[in-house]
């Protein structure tokens, strides 16, 4: 319901002039009710214009109902009976406003709306990116419709265009089209423009810092347009529609909108491109005499964000929950995390990478035995239901030891014994990613006393082997899911200890 405000009181008071015929219904003489109720008169669309005058300027919604409470209240009941009248006047004078408002907006168009300044522009100096969606040309992907969209790279000299099919715009998808685009270019512009993206840029305009990394990469800088101008990135807005263009009109001559997979639409996506760069050959050439030169690799390019590490000793990205080194335990402040085409690195507080973990395409974990190991020794009877208890196995033999000791122990005893083994992978300096020579010298332990059948051991056993065999290992120990090791580092580190 509407706010009525003081100031929009009706008009009740009769105009010097009034030869109108609202004005002339206006100055009727107030009627007796037949039951001897207070009188009541007839009322006009100027008594409430000037409510829903005000109200549309402050923004408020202005309702009959609002209006009719309001001058019932305000007239002591003169205008009692009247609610469809009013309710007549307010359609009438909301379809009169809407009218006069559209009118008024043609007219400022007409009469102040922006000329385009046509730009000239140097060769290799400026090159403006942009994605847009291909919902409006109908294209589905074996029967679905297809909701990616198109990445446009547009050096504004030549007009040459690169255009590649991005499934959204990601940090990761974005960075690598943009390095594509610069290696299909052949050259690096003088400045990188863009809209506001979240991919690319902060608030205020500020370049995010994996985006900012990359152009210090490629040694250019980049900006961004005013927010809510894209004409100020016309260059690659005119490059969209000279791309859905070029698409729309090979598939309504050529074929259907229906592809049978994605590849099937880049493909046409690169043939129709390849025309249209071939005319501006020329222009081509001459931009890429001015362009920087390409650096000698690309960028691996990342998305950063932060996440707070949870209660467990974890922290949580894409359905999987990944630990962290003890020191980042119980930390508070959220710890910046940088995710690759393959890996996650997590960050200590000291801008540090502290660990390297694979993406886990369907894990619901991915632990180190290492980082856990301290908590598990306190909670020893959670162990055997861990919801990760199969990442607890740094390599086969591990797992083979542990099994061994399942068929001699009772069960609360091979609990005990086997993480007096784990902890016996932890030395007394911080963990280290790569530092993996102590699972190497226990695992090196355990493959001893399993060759030699023993019909029992305990940790004291492992514990009096490690570190006594000095020649590497036949085979490598295979290793877990969780990658802390490959073979080729089992190996390098087994030639380190001889």
């Amino acid at each position: 319901m509407g706010t009525i405000t003081p100031e929009n009181q009706p008009n009740t008071a009769q105009p010097e002039d009034s030869k109108s015929e609202p004005a002339a219904r206006q100055t009727e003489s107030p009627r007796s009710d037949v039951k001897g109720r207070r009188s009541v008169r007839d009322y006009t669309h100027a008594d409430i214009k000037p409510i829903m005058l005000r109200n549309r300027e402050n923004g408020l919604k202005t309702t009959a109902t609002a209006i009719y409470k309001y001058l019932q209240r305000q007239y002591g009941g003169c205008f009692e009976g009247q609610l469809r009248t009013t309710q007549r006047i307010v359609r009438e004078l909301n379809a009169e406003l809407d009218k006069e408002q559209a009118q008024r907006s043609e007219s400022s168009d007409q009469s102040s709306s922006e000329i385009y300044i046509p730009q000239s522009y140097d060769p290799g100096a400026v090159a403006q990116l942009d994605c847009s969606n291909l919902a409006s040309l109908g294209i589905t992907i074996d029967g679905r419709p297809f909701q990616g969209k198109v990445f446009t790279f547009k050096p504004m000299y030549s007009k040459w265009i690169y255009a590649s099919i991005v499934s959204g715009e990601t940090a990761i998808e974005v960075f690598e089209t943009i390095q594509d685009a610069l290696w299909s270019l052949k050259g690096v512009p003088q400045l990188l423009r863009s809209d506001n993206g979240k991919a690319l840029f902060q608030r205020k305009q500020i370049p995010t810092e994996s985006y900012n990394d990359m152009c210090h990469h490629y040694g250019t800088p980049c900006s961004a347009i005013n927010p809510g101008r894209p004409n100020e990135n016309g260059g690659a807005e005119t490059g969209n529609k000279t791309v859905k263009g070029l698409l729309r009109d090979r598939i309504t001559t050529d074929r259907t909108p229906e592809f049978e997979s994605e590849h099937a639409l880049r493909d046409l996506l690169r043939e129709v491109m390849d025309e249209y760069n071939s005319r501006i050959q020329s222009a081509l050439k001459e931009e890429r005499k001015h362009l920087k030169r390409l650096p000698s690799r690309r960028l691996e390019p990342y998305d950063q964000f932060e996440r707070k590490v949870t209660k467990e000793g974890m922290i949580r990205y894409d359905g999987c929950q990944y630990s962290v080194p003890p020191d980042l335990h119980g930390s508070k402040a959220a710890i910046k995390i940088r995710r690759y085409a393959d890996h996650l690195v997590i960050y200590n507080h000291d801008g540090e990478p502290a660990w390297r973990w694979p993406l886990a395409s369907d894990a619901t974990y991915q632990v180190d035995c290492r980082h856990v190991i301290h908590w598990l020794k306190k909670k020893p009877g959670a162990f055997q239901k861990c919801a990760y208890k199969d990442q607890l196995f740094p390599t086969a033999r591990f797992r083979a030891a542990y099994q061994n000791l399942e068929q001699w122990y009772a069960l609360e005893a091979v609990t005990s014994i086997y993480l007096a083994i784990l902890d016996m992978t932890v030395g007394a300096n911080p963990i280290r990613q790569n530092d993996d020579h102590l699972i190497l010298e226990v695992d090196c332990a355990l493959e001893l006393l399993l060759e030699g059948k023993a019909k029992s051991f305990t940790a004291e056993d492992v514990a009096r082997l490690v570190g006594t065999r000095k020649s590497p290992v036949a085979e490598p120990p295979s290793v877990c899911a969780q990658g802390l090791l490959t073979s080729e580092q089992c190996v390098d580190s087994e030639r380190e200890m001889g």
